[in-house]
C-alpha cells in the first residue's frame, strides 16, 4: 500500500520513495520474477530511448514499473506494425506532433491490446486521456472521452470472447477518481471502479475491495 506508507496521494511522476517501492515490488517485477511473460503495451517517443536509465526512471509509475522488470518497451514503430498502442489510443496527438504513424480508431487499438493478451501471461495498459478530460472540466470533452474507452472496450471484449470464455481474464480500474466530478478540477477521493471480464473475474472482485488489493490478486492468479 504504497500511499499508506508515503502518508498521502501522490500526483504526477514518482518520487524517490515510490519509485524504491515499486523497483522492490511492482507487479511485473513480481511477475517476471515467477518466469512469467508480462509486458507494458504502451508505445514511447523515440525521445525516450535517447535517455540513460536514471532518466527514465524520472518518468511515469508505469515507466519505473516496467524498468524494475528489465523489460523492453514498444517503439513507435511497434504501434505501426500492430504490436503496441500509444497511451493516446487513436494516435492524434502524434500525428499533430508530426510523427509518422497510422491513424487507429479505438476499436482497432482494442484488438490490438486483445492480441497481446493471447501473447503474454499479462498484459498492462495505462491510458490517461480519461484524466485529463476530467481536469479540463470540460463535460463534452469528458463524454467523447467515455464513449471512445466504450468503443475500445467492446472491440477488445469482443476479439477477445473466447479466449474469456477459457482462461483470460481483464480487469479494468483506476488510480483515483476524477472525470465523474467535474465541479473541481483536482483528483477525488471517490471509490474507484474495478470491472472485470473472463475466467475468474467473480472471484477477483468479490475479494478486492481496496486499491492495494489488486496487485496481490493478480499476482496469486499466476500462482504468487
Amino acid at each position: 500500500n504504497s500511499q499508506s506508507v508515503l502518508g498521502k496521494h501522490l500526483t504526477g511522476f514518482p518520487n524517490e520513495k515510490l519509485r524504491g517501492i515499486l523497483l522492490e515490488s511492482s507487479i511485473l517485477k513480481q511477475l517476471t520474477d515467477q518466469g512469467k511473460k508480462a509486458c507494458f503495451i504502451n508505445a514511447f517517443r523515440p525521445r525516450f530511448f535517447d535517455f540513460p536509465r536514471e532518466r527514465q526512471l524520472q518518468y511515469s509509475a508505469t515507466t519505473v514499473a516496467n524498468l524494475a522488470a528489465f523489460l523492453p518497451f514498444f517503439t513507435l514503430a511497434d504501434v505501426n506494425a500492430g504490436r503496441s498502442i500509444y497511451q493516446e489510443f487513436t494516435n492524434q496527438e502524434l500525428i499533430e506532433l508530426g510523427f509518422d504513424v497510422k491513424p487507429m480508431t479505438p476499436g482497432e487499438a482494442g484488438r490490438v491490446l486483445a492480441r497481446a493478451a493471447r501473447e503474454y501471461d499479462f498484459t498492462l495498459y495505462e491510458y490517461f486521456q480519461s484524466d485529463k478530460a476530467g481536469h479540463s472540466q470540460d463535460l463534452a470533452r469528458c463524454c467523447r472521452q467515455l464513449e471512445m474507452l466504450d468503443e475500445f472496450l467492446t472491440a477488445l471484449l469482443a476479439e477477445l470472447a473466447e479466449d474469456l470464455a477459457d482462461d483470460t481474464l481483464v480487469l479494468l480500474t483506476s488510480d483515483h477518481g476524477n472525470i465523474e466530478d467535474l465541479s473541481t478540477k483536482r483528483h477525488t477521493t471517490n471509490p474507484i471502479p474495478l470491472a472485470g471480464w473472463g475466467s475468474g473475474a467473480e472471484q477477483v472482485l468479490e475479494q478486492v475491495s481496496r486499491l492495494d488489493q489488486v496487485t496481490p490478486a493478480v499476482v496469486a492468479r499466476h500462482g504468487g
